[in-house]
């Protein structure tokens, strides 16, 4: 990666990076689960896993983040696709 590439993308707000994690982890349960590589309960022990975490209040955000992010989850979990959330 080029500098002038690694000092643009610097400037960006770190919200940036999650959306593009959570469409890039997203992505990948869907093609493990339609490969069956992943059951639906795996797919669901996952969430249950994340969601509990942010229930627990993950020590790097606030208790305000830490319950957006648990809605986000569960919301994903019911409607199945982040892209189309009003997040």
């Amino acid at each position: 990666m080029s500098a002038s590439r690694r000092k643009s993308d610097a400037s960006k707000p770190p919200s940036v990076y999650g959306i593009a994690a959570l469409s890039l982890l997203e992505a990948i349960i869907l093609t493990l689960q339609s490969k069956g590589l992943l059951s639906t309960d795996e797919v669901d022990e996952a969430f249950d896993a994340a969601i509990s975490a942010h229930h627990h209040r993950h020590e790097a955000h606030t208790a305000a983040e830490n319950d957006h992010a648990a809605d986000i989850l569960s919301r994903i979990r019911v409607e199945g696709n982040s892209v189309r959330l009003d997040i």
